[in-house]
């Protein structure tokens, strides 16, 4: 039996999250190892942190729909994101993880954490300050 990640990418805008993207990630048992010690030996970027309370309502809903068969449920900030790329980088020729990744998903046209990177404050909207990726597991 396979195991399959579902994935949401959310931005923080005036405080809340808002579900920005769904995203649609093929099935790789290194990558999940390296997000959260699923189908591997780890470590993870960071130990599974669960389903963030605050989750946008499509998430949520995404979440609920199946929650009874889903596992290894967790999330990651910026930084975290950051450290998946520079993984990514480190196994493969692709250096783009919007790509590589999350299937051409970018950010308002950028990289995912572009915005923590460049001094530029049209990188993400103004009222939105916070980027993050919302990921569990099913097999």
């Amino acid at each position: 039996m396979g195991c399959d990640i579902h994935v949401h990418i959310e931005l923080r805008y005036e405080g809340k999250w808002e579900h920005y993207s769904a995203v649609r990630v093929d099935r790789w048992y290194e990558l999940f190892d390296r997000m959260a010690g699923v189908r591997g030996n780890g470590p993870a970027i960071v130990e599974p942190k669960g389903i963030p309370v605050d989750m946008s309502v499509i998430t949520a809903l995404d979440w609920e729909r199946g929650r009874s068969d889903w596992h290894t449920a967790s999330w990651f900030n910026e930084d975290e994101i950051d450290e998946l790329s520079l993984w990514l980088r480190a196994v493969t020729d692709d250096f783009c993880i919007e790509t590589a990744i999350f299937n051409g998903v970018f950010m308002f046209g950028n990289g995912l954490t572009d915005h923590k990177h460049y001094d530029d404050s049209e990188y993400l909207p103004k009222g939105a300050d916070a980027v993050r990726v919302v990921f569990w597991f099913d097999n």
